[in-house]
């Protein structure tokens, strides 16, 4: 009689666990993140791109280096009264996203110097609202915080709010 090749006594499970571990170490030794690496494991931070959330369409994205860096796009028009809420994508200098949740998150202020009383921020982790209070234009400065500071602060994105019905 033939032993079932599933038998207690049978080395095929043996050997076909050992095969199936080895195959899963050398996948994961050509992967670019170890199972133990951290969220901290992770390019230095040196863009972002503003997304409308609702769209998921690309408003505007950093381009440059330094002194040079600014905004392409921009944020359309807000009438007071009116809300947008914005994911911000923050790359590394790989150009790969850092994720959002856990130890980092977005958050938002107005740029040094900019007027206030226009827009109302609030920071969700994951993404912003600008909600549009009052007529006129401000900048808003994108920071990709992580335990209890800034990691990195985009340049300021202008927005514009517009009284109802498209007067300033």
């Amino acid at each position: 009689m033939k032993t079932p090749m599933w038998n207690s006594r049978s080395k095929a499970p043996r050997r076909l666990l050992a095969a199936v571990g080895a195959v899963v170490v050398v996948g994961l030794a050509g992967c670019d993140r170890s199972p133990t690496a951290s969220e901290d494991d992770h390019g230095e931070p040196v863009a972002a791109q503003v997304f409308a959330r609702a769209s998921g369409e690309l408003l505007a994205y950093t381009h440059g280096t330094g002194a040079g860096i600014h905004w392409d796009g921009s944020i359309p028009p807000l009438e007071v009264g009116e809300e947008i809420a914005l994911n911000v994508v923050f790359l590394d200098d790989e150009d790969r996203p850092i994720p959002l949740g856990g130890e980092f998150e977005v958050r938002a202020r107005l740029a040094a110097g900019a007027p206030t009383g226009v827009v109302e921020l609030s920071d969700h982790g994951d993404h912003i609202d600008v909600e549009a209070v009052g007529p006129g234009q401000t900048r808003i400065v994108f920071m990709l915080w992580h335990g209890g500071h800034s990691d990195w602060d985009s340049p300021g994105l202008t927005i514009n709010v517009e009284m109802a019905g498209g007067g300033r």
